[in-house]
């Protein structure tokens, strides 16, 4: 995965993901874990969860919307992801929390 360079990211804590994305159109889900030793000492890593969107696309990505929203039944947190590109695709996405 190449990224030309990055311009969009967007933290979404409540899912424990970082939304990278660069002006080519790569875009990644990027897990954020947070962990702790026995000597107290805290550690976090980093790892790619997928890449959007899930087919290669040679188009400039213009933006990237995170929406946070509450699923009533399950008081799950879920969030929708829109990718806009230059040429006015736009491409969304409905992430839920595991």
């Amino acid at each position: 995965m190449t990224f030309d360079r990055l311009t969009f990211l967007e933290w979404v804590p409540e899912l424990g993901i970082a939304i990278a994305g660069s002006f080519s159109g790569t875009v990644a889900l990027v897990g954020l874990h947070q962990s702790s030793d026995s000597n107290q000492a805290t550690k976090q890593t980093m790892h790619i969860l997928a890449h959007l969107p899930t087919d290669a696309v040679s188009k400039q990505l213009y933006g990237v919307t995170v929406y946070r929203h509450s699923l009533d039944a399950e008081q799950a947190k879920a969030v929708t992801l829109l990718l806009t590109f230059i040429d006015g695709t736009v491409m969304a996405y409905e992430l839920l929390q595991d």
